[in-house]
């Protein structure tokens, strides 16, 4: 606990405080499978993905993670919601009583799965959204027509009353992008969260390294949106 965060850090929480100080895990993310409808260009998970982790090992971990007094979810994938036990597997968690945070790029997000999130209330869904531009955004996914998808389910989850955040990489694709964005969410009032990691492919090829930002356009990106990259500016 001598490296723990102090208060004038900026990623120090009263909440966080208290996990470190017990001893106690905090949060906990799943990714229910490697496969996913989209193919984006960063994607650390190598192509063509299909396994999925099968509900009841989803349903162990996530006992065991509350017995020791675990908080926060992340339920991610690749696309989680190509899990066939997506609606269960999200029903154990809400009956756990544990703070569930879903990660999706909302294509598949229809009615049905409008009206299961609004059930199960989670406190964000983060939706990866990296470009109002349909042309860039599609670029980037390599799926047509996802942008118009993604942006017509953020707005159907709101009407819901399910609380949402765009979760946005910026890479060389889209770095351009981080106004249309900023209003996007203003119009929305919804938190825009910007990233710049790209990590490398798990099959060890790293070739979506070359979609990454070097270090001197990161700089002169974050330095032009300090109120976007950095908290509290």
């Amino acid at each position: 606990y001598q490296n723990a965060p102090s208060k004038n850090d900026d990623d120090w929480t009263p909440l966080g405080d208290f996990y470190e100080r017990h001893g106690l895990p905090c949060e906990l993310h799943i990714d229910l499978t490697d496969g996913c409808n989209e193919k984006c260009v960063h994607c650390y998970l190598p192509k063509g993905g299909s396994h999925f982790i099968e509900k009841e090992l989803v349903f162990k971990v996530l006992k065991e993670f509350r017995e020791v007094q675990g908080l926060t979810v992340y339920i991610s994938g690749g696309e989680c919601m190509l899990h066939k036990d997506f609606g269960e597997i999200l029903r154990y968690a809400k009956s756990l009583d544990l703070n569930i945070i879903v990660m999706s790029n909302l294509t598949l997000c229809d009615d049905g799965m409008v009206a299961l999130l609004k059930e199960i209330d989670p406190q964000f869904v983060n939706v990866s959204l990296y470009a109002v531009t349909e042309s860039i955004h599609d670029s980037i996914t390599q799926m047509p027509g996802s942008c118009v998808k993604t942006k017509a389910a953020i707005d159907a989850l709101q009407k819901a009353g399910v609380h949402v955040r765009l979760a946005t990489p910026f890479m060389r694709e889209n770095k351009g992008c981080v106004e249309e964005l900023k209003a996007f969410a203003a119009e929305r009032n919804v938190h825009l969260i910007a990233d710049s990691e790209i990590f490398g492919q798990l099959d060890h090829s790293c070739k979506n390294q070359s979609h990454a930002l070097s270090l001197s356009e990161l700089e002169e990106l974050v330095s032009a949106h300090k109120n976007v990259f950095m908290k509290g500016c």
